[in-house]
Parts: C-alpha cells; structure tokens; sequence
C-alpha cells in the first residue's frame, strides 16, 4: 500500500507541474515559430551542407583556372668538365592553351550542376527539418494534453480503492476483491507514470530536432486547430495540390541536372579525341664559368611556339560515352517514374487528410453528446443524487473523451503536414499547426 501511494504522489506532483505550466505568460513559452527558427538555423547537418556549398564555391575558381596561364619559374646549378655547359640556368616557362574541346568550360558547367543539386538538396532538407519539427512537437503536445486525462485516471483509481477499502473493513467486500481492487490501482499508476516517462521521451526527441533545451512550450489551440482542419479540408483540392508537387518538389529540377551532368560526361568524352592546342613562351639566362664563342659569359636565349597535344587511349573514351549515353536515359526514366510516384504520394496525403476530418468531425459530434452527460452528471452530484465515486468516474471518461479529441486533431494536423511535405512544402499555404499555436492579441495564457 506504501508503494501505491509513493507512486500516487509522484504522479501528483508531476501534473501539478504539467498544470501549472498552463499560468505561464505567452513570454515565457516556446512557440512553434521559434523551435523551427532554431531548427533550421542551428542544426548541425544544415551547416554542414553549406559547409559544402563553399567547397563547391571554389571548385568554380578551380575550374576557371584552366582559362589562365599556367607560369613555371625554375632554377638550376650544374657543372660540368665542358665548359660549353652553362653553371647556373634560370627559366621562364608560359603555357595558354587555346583550344581545349573537353577542358574547362565543361567543367565549370560541371561545378555549377553540382551546385545546383546541392542547393535544391538543401532546400528539401530545410523543408524536412520543418516537418519534422513540427512533427515531434505535435508528439510532445499530444503527452501535454493528455495529463489532466491521466490525473483524472489516478483519481478515479484511487477513489475505486479508498471505496473498496471501506466496503472491506465493514465486511461487505472480500479480501480478495480487496487485493484486486489494489491491483487495478497499480495497474492505473504504472500506465500513468509509462505515459510521464513517455511525455519525457517526446521532449527530448523535440529538444534533438531543433539542438536547444526546450523548458516551456505553448501548445495549439484546438478549438482553432479544429476550425482551420474543418476549413482546409472543404476548400482543398487534389489537383490544385498535385500541380504544386510537379513545380515545387525538387525531385524534378535535381534529375534535370544529373541529366545535364550525364551530358557533360558524354561531351568530354568525345572532344577528348580533339587536339589541344597551346601557345608556349620560354625565356632562359644561361651563366657560363668560361666565355663561350658568340656568348660570353651569359646568355638570354627565349623561345616562342605552339604546341600540339592528341592521345589515343585505346577506345576508353568510347566507352566513356556509352556509358555517359546510359546513365543519361538512366535519369530520364527515373525522373518519369518519379512523376507517377510523387503524385502518388500526393494523393495518398491527400486523402489520408481528408479521411482524418471526416472523423474528426464525428468525434465532435459525439464529444457534444459526452459533455452533455458530463455536465447531467455534473448537477447530479451536486443535489446528491450521484456519488462521488460516480462522479469521479464520468469526470475521468469525459477528460478521455476530450483527449481524444485532442489527438484526433494533432493527428489530423499532422497529416497536413505530410500533404504540404509531399507538395513540395508550396510557400502559398500555410501550416494548421502553426496558425493555431500563435498567441491570440489580449490573450496572457496559451
């Protein structure tokens, strides 16, 4: 018995905790809005993505460097029994190419592909760091609401015991209807302190995704989260949602460029059986220990011409562009399959969202008719026409009741977001779940 009520005034202490959270000012809580700005500038793995952007940045520079000359400055000490050997030599050594088919424009094109699918990369990781954002403080809101549910299970519990207790002591109940009774409590307190340990869980998957301690949180409004689902559902439309997919998912763009990538490979590959031509310049002093004939001591010869450069590779690079060839029709079907499965994807969000409303307007309904009893019981108990062990029981089936609703409504806002991911994340539309977890103006408490 000891055990029961330790573990009946842990859970106690905790809600009262939970409870006393709702009389925060809207000052002190962590919005949604908030999490998701550190989300999506604190996280670890978007810096490093960008990490890698101004590695690519230079890479552009590296590419460009093969339109520069290319300057070689060298020195050599020597000797030698003839003295027509000069002891000391110095050079000066420039190369332009001037025709390079397969050289550095091809690869700037090259750096700049690249780029570009790591941009659009980036821009769908921002936008799944969003979502998931948002998923994990759905999750967390969902263990928020549940805590009057659980403090009213507890009660109910107790109350069923305290009853039995009574009932034993006066001889109407049995010992062994007695330790039932005890076992049903501990049973009610041991889900109650998994689901405390639980509401701990979900918080610290929020405080991973957005890399900050999460203290205080304001959670959604339901009465507004309901009103924006019931609003959004009427006026959505499938195709409105699949257009959006086809000009926002970057799906499309990053499969047009590993095409224009697969299109450079094929293009090296052939130009690289065309010369490649470039203008030399050398200047050379020669000092010699001896005078030599026309020279004397020193001598500055420098010389001009143009070089030619062609290698045949046995036939590699007509591999190279076979291969070039197949991975390019690779991309092309693979970005036309990706068209059917994205829309597929689309329309299943879709219509999960609206599966969702649909039973969440049901639970509406049928929350109005529980709250009706609820409140029958409510002045019952007040005439003494209940018990209050009965009253304790229809408080506890009402705030189940509402919890799952609350639930039903998380889930259908997250199912929202799982349409917004799935279209692209269009910036036209904005999320059920922020609009509803905005502070209300003249509102103190959230």
């Amino acid at each position: 018995m000891e055990r029961v009520l330790l573990l009946l005034g842990t859970l106690l202490c905790v809600s009262g905790c939970a409870l006393q959270a709702d009389t925060t000012t809207n000052d002190d809580l962590f919005s949604l809005e908030q999490l998701t700005a550190y989300a999506t500038y604190n996280r670890s793995d978007l810096e490093a993505i960008d990490a890698k952007l101004r590695g690519l940045e230079q890479d552009e520079w590296i590419a460009w460097s093969g339109y520069m000359p290319q300057i070689k400055v060298s020195g050599i000490f020597q000797s030698s029994r003839d003295y027509l050997y000069p002891t000391k030599q110095g050079r000066v050594l420039a190369s332009q190419v001037i025709f390079n088919a397969a050289g550095p424009q091809l690869e700037y094109d090259r750096v700049m592909a690249q780029e570009k699918i790591t941009i659009l990369q980036r821009s769908r990781f921002h936008d799944e760091i969003v979502r998931n954002t948002r998923g994990t403080y759905l999750d967390y809101c969902n263990q928020l609401f549940g805590d009057p549910y659980q403090l009213a299970l507890a009660k109910t519990g107790t109350a069923e015991f305290r009853r039995a207790e009574r009932e034993n002591r006066v001889g109407t109940l049995s010992d062994l209807d007695l330790e039932r009774a005890r076992k049903d409590l501990q049973d009610i307190l041991t889900e109650v302190a998994i689901f405390a340990e639980d509401t701990d869980k979900k918080k610290e998957s929020l405080e991973t995704t957005v890399e900050k301690d999460v203290k205080k949180l304001r959670r959604p409004s339901l009465d507004l989260l309901l009103a924006k689902s019931f609003q959004t559902a009427q006026t959505a439309s499938l195709d409105e949602y699949l257009a959006e997919a086809k000009n926002n998912r970057p799906e499309f763009p990053i499969f047009d460029q590993e095409i224009e990538l697969a299109d450079i490979d094929f293009r090296q590959a052939a130009f690289s059986y065309m010369p490649t031509l470039s203008l030399n310049v050398g200047l050379y002093k020669d000092h010699y220990n001896r005078p030599v004939l026309d020279v004397g001591y020193y001598s500055y010869p420098w010389v001009v011409g143009l070089e030619m450069d062609w290698t045949f590779d046995g036939f590699a690079n007509v591999a190279r562009a076979r291969k070039a060839r197949a991975h390019r029709l690779e991309k092309v079907l693979s970005k036309k399959r990706a068209e059917f499965t994205i829309a597929l994807e689309v329309k299943t969000a879709f219509h999960d969202f609206k599966n969702q409303v649909e039973t969440l307007r049901k639970q509406v309904v049928t929350l109005g008719e529980a709250r009706k009893e609820f409140l029958r019981q409510k002045k019952a108990y007040a005439v003494g026409l209940i018990s209050r062990i009965e009253f304790v029981r229809a408080q506890s089936d009402w705030k189940k009741r509402e919890y799952a609703l609350a639930q039903a409504a998380n889930y259908a806002a997250w199912l929202y977001e799982q349409l917004l991911f799935q279209a692209g994340s269009p910036r036209n539309r904005t999320s059920l779940i922020l609009d509803a977890s905005l502070p209300k103006k003249g509102n103190s408490s959230p």
